[in-house]
């Protein structure tokens, strides 16, 4: 075989050193018989390819073709595999890459021979860990780790704390794992002190301490570690173990960004599209989101998504929005699966197809996602993708409810007042709509309301309907307006008040949808009878506070950090009812409205 030029190496032309052979692996001793000495760099010896027998290098215990790389001076050398010769194990290199039998040589420009000592054994050490021919040994890899690790070589004691982390191979031991990350962090190992900031984050093995976590995180930062530079972003963005700085995290965001990590590329993006630390930009944040869905990170593939669904930083485009999410989606995001449900049910970007979105709607219910949950139990219940299925819906909606989901246990509250799947319970109806109205669910709210002006379930009190009425309407719920003025014109619950009561229902009026028409007209009727009674100067007072009247939340599910949970897209809400108390006729009846996740 002819031989290529030689690389560059430290003490290339020293003889071959001899050594003692490899110690057998035997298991994995504890911490109080590891030998921590430091041992010194070794000369290497480069040979041509054709001075090593063929018989030799095949016939020796070859560890497989898995590749490692070891950096020796300038030049970077895969490992090829080990041989045996003279009692003791060798590493061979090549600056070319390996076939995948070990048996089938390429034409090696350059073997560099290296006797048993760290490098070797670390590299032994990858092979079982990373499974030559497809089978992992921990065990021998621990072995091998720990026989580099107590030569002070810094790689393996990160991997042997690795080891030690997780439980592989040796039993699972934090404080194992943090003395031989700290070994390594000694001696600067960026990796080692990355390890070291995840465990002061996590507390494994150490008591949990931001500061100390950030502190971990910039030794390994600022020595360009990537996965450290993203994390101590998150750091600074949410204020934990240091001040809290956005301008601080979009620099370490961007740092990370630049050198491709997804992660970072997904929060840059974020902070872009909030106009965290960087001018508001969404067209950016669109770049930045592609960038980290091109990586296949499914959170940033849902992002990109939804920014083409709303419009917002490019063109809006369904079905563009229906690639990324379907992407996100065969990836097992929860939150694709979800929202790409909501597409197929609505036929946005995708054909309307209610069994595929129920289909969709399932695989992200079966994964714990309380707002698939409850689009799932939503068609169960008006028999969308086949028969009514009241049970179904219920099982469904208590799911998503004992998960805390505001719209569940509005729609659970809502099945119990209207006997479906069980008996009518006002009682439980009650309970549910007041763990929804405590979270802010104007709809529940609404429904509080209107028990308590009829007396269903507790004792009747116009004063505590006033009340409730008053938190859905501030929220700008329309029936809740139309209530709540026709409470003031009454001076039930609270003191009669003609301007407010137009107000009120002038702001009803305004807020009804188009398809509520005859509600609207109902409500312009009830404010036009209350104008009889008012002078010009108090219509004129009414009107101008509701033209300055703003509403003071959403009645709408809240939207949620990008990078985790993300918005479900809208969904309209369905109605079967309303419920009013009109002037003239004082009738109440509960407004059940079918509230998507």
């Amino acid at each position: 075989m002819e031989a290529g030029p030689a690389l560059e190496v430290p003490n290339a032309s020293a003889p071959l050193i001899t050594t003692s052979p490899a110690p057998s692996p035997s298991g994995v001793r504890g911490r109080g018989d590891r030998d921590r000495s430091r041992g010194s760099a070794q000369s290497l010896h480069v040979q041509p390819a054709s001075s090593i027998d063929a018989a030799e290098r095949r016939g020796g215990p070859w560890s497989g073709s898995q590749v490692a790389q070891a950096r020796t001076g300038s030049a970077i050398l895969v490992a090829w595999g080990v041989y045996f010769n003279r009692g003791c194990h060798y590493a061979v290199y090549s600056s070319t890459m390996p076939l995948r039998s070990p048996t089938n040589f390429p034409p090696l420009r350059v073997v560099v021979s290296v006797p048993c000592e760290a490098t070797t054994h670390f590299d032994l050490g990858c092979m079982y860990a990373y499974g030559a021919e497809g089978v992992r040994d921990y065990e021998q890899a621990g072995s091998w780790f720990r026989s580099a690790a107590s030569q002070g070589y810094a790689p393996a004691q990160h991997a042997l704390g690795c080891l030690y982390s997780a439980g592989l191979g040796v039993p699972r031991d934090s404080d194992e794992a943090l003395a031989w990350f700290r070994e390594a962090a000694a001696q600067r190992y960026v990796r080692a002190e990355y390890a070291i900031a995840r465990m002061y984050l996590a507390g494994e093995g150490v008591s949990a301490d931001p500061s100390e976590a950030a502190k971990w995180h910039r030794k390994a930062a600022q020595q360009g570690d990537a996965d450290a530079q993203n994390d101590l972003g998150v750091l600074y963005e949410r204020g934990e173990g240091v001040p809290q700085d956005h301008d601080e995290a979009v620099h370490w965001y961007r740092s990370a960004a630049d050198q491709g990590h997804a992660r970072a590329q997904n929060n840059l993006a974020f902070m872009h599209e909030r106009g965290r630390g960087v001018a508001k930009d969404e067209v950016q944040a669109a770049r930045w989101y592609r960038t980290a869905a091109l990586q296949g990170l499914a959170q940033a593939q849902v992002n990109l998504a939804i920014l083409y669904q709303r419009g917002r930083g490019l063109r809006q485009d369904y079905a563009e929005a229906a690639s990324w999410f379907r992407k996100a989606a065969d990836q097992g995001s929860a939150v694709a699966q979800n929202s790409l449900g909501v597409l197929h049910e609505r036929g946005w970007g995708v054909p309307r197809a209610f069994a595929e979105a129920q289909a969709w709607y399932r695989k992200a219910a079966e994964q714990g996602h309380r707002h698939a949950m409850t689009n799932l139990g939503v068609m169960h219940r008006n028999g969308q993708a086949g028969a009514k299925d009241y049970a179904e819906a219920r099982k469904w909606f208590r799911l998503a409810a004992d998960q805390g989901l505001a719209e569940a246990q509005l729609n659970l509250g809502i099945m119990c007042e209207l006997g479906e799947g069980a008996p009518t319970d006002f009682q439980e109806a009650h309970d549910w709509f007041r763990k929804a109205a405590d979270q802010g669910n104007a709809s529940a709210q609404f429904n509080l309301g209107v028990l308590y002006e009829r007396g269903l379930a507790v004792d009747k009190d116009d004063g505590e309907a006033a009340r409730w009425y008053r938190k859905a309407a501030d929220q700008g719920d329309a029936a809740a307006q139309l209530n709540l003025g026709t409470l003031y014109y009454h001076g039930r619950g609270l003191l009669q008040d003609y301007v407010e009561s137009h107000k009120w229902l002038n702001l009803a009026a305004a807020r009804f949808l188009p398809v509520e028409s005859d509600k609207r007209a109902r409500a312009l009727k009830n404010r036009d009878l209350v104008a009889r009674k008012m002078t010009a100067s108090q219509i004129a007072d009414a009107q101008l506070l509701a033209r300055d009247w703003k509403a003071c939340g959403d009645s709408r599910p809240p939207s949620q950090d990008p990078r985790g949970e993300i918005p479900l897209v809208p969904r309209i809400h369905e109605s079967l009812g309303l419920a009013g108390t009109f002037v003239g006729n004082g009738s109440t009846s509960l407004r059940p409205r079918w509230m998507p996740g």
